[in-house]
């Protein structure tokens, strides 16, 4: 039989046992420690010594040997199995290598690469081999990404989170906890199988409790604590399934608290910035100066902003 990781759980499919074929499978997830069953609706025929490759969301099954007349004969069939689904897809003939077992698979990240093995129904060993291009499927991919604060009486303030980029920074305090909030949006709803808290080397973060999800399944909502200044933390999001595909989602979140400009460093222009909105109500304009998020900017978060002057990411300093 064949094996394949996808990140989250190991599936096995296929093979031989006493003379017999087989084209049934299995999803073992180590969490669990549990089995679930593959789909057997359009799977492939039976077969054995046969590739089988992971290409991020879907499992791609070729070629090996099938019943026939030797009893069996190789083939150069296949299908694309997605575990999000339950689906397979059967790969085309159409310029497909010729039938043969006991060959290698390689998927490129765009591509599968299928080389070498047994020709049959003369049993010659072959050099030859095929490329196989996979339309991509539609990622699931967040429509907003932000980092949330409430300003006391003034509201939250969010400030987004590009996923590609520079990333966006996050100038205001988390507090004696370093607690921070990230809420991801997307466009229909989702399940996930978990969160990984990444911050960078001699730095801290982690998830103050589980993730919550929004009763129409669209939004999740991040609690993350002792997170500490300078940084650049990683959330991965693992296994966003809409239903009909799934992927993981990095989200990095650049703390670095005083940089109300977003510069990268905290400087005097910072300083400057947040005397000269001492005063001022705290609205989507000024928010980023009221750095300790009590709804007011005064002379607690220029006194703040002056503390962290000259401060900057390790990789900017």
């Amino acid at each position: 039989h064949t094996a394949v990781w996808t990140g989250q759980e190991m599936i096995v499919w296929g093979g031989a046992a006493a003379g017999a074929l087989s084209n049934t499978g299995g999803r073992y997830d180590p969490a669990t420690d549990g089995w679930l069953a593959t789909n057997p609706t359009d799977a492939p025929s039976p077969r054995w010594i046969h590739s089988a490759v992971w290409t991020g969301s879907e499992m791609i099954i070729w070629g090996g040997l099938v019943n026939g007349d030797f009893p069996f004969q190789s083939t150069n069939t296949g299908a694309r199995y997605n575990p999000a689904t339950g689906a397979w897809i059967a790969t085309p003939l159409l310029r497909a290598p010729e039938q043969r077992d006991a060959h290698t698979a390689v998927w490129t990240g765009s591509q599968m690469l299928v080389w070498g093995g047994v020709l049959d129904p003369d049993t010659r060993y072959t050099n030859t081999g095929g490329v196989y291009y996979v339309e991509a499927a539609p990622r699931v991919a967040p429509t907003t990404v932000v980092s949330r604060k409430v300003h006391g009486a003034a509201g939250s303030f969010d400030v987004p989170l590009p996923l590609e980029g520079a990333a966006g920074i996050e100038c205001r305090s988390g507090g004696l906890g370093g607690n921070y909030q990230v809420v991801v949006a997307f466009p229909s709803a989702v399940s996930l199988n978990g969160v990984a808290v990444m911050p960078e080397g001699g730095k801290s973060g982690n998830l103050a409790a589980a993730p919550l999800i929004s009763a129409d399944g669209r939004t999740i909502t991040l609690n993350l604590t002792n997170v500490s200044d300078a940084q650049t933390v990683t959330i991965n999001l693992s296994g966003i399934n809409n239903g009909t595909n799934f992927n993981d989602v990095s989200v990095p979140l650049r703390v670095l608290v005083g940089d109300t400009n977003g510069s990268g460093v905290v400087s005097a222009s910072d300083i400057s910035q947040t005397k000269a909105r001492a005063g001022q109500d705290v609205t989507a304009s000024t928010f980023r100066s009221d750095v300790v998020a009590n709804g007011a900017i005064n002379t607690s978060d220029i006194g703040l902003v002056k503390s962290r002057s000259g401060t900057a990411p390790a990789a900017a300093q």
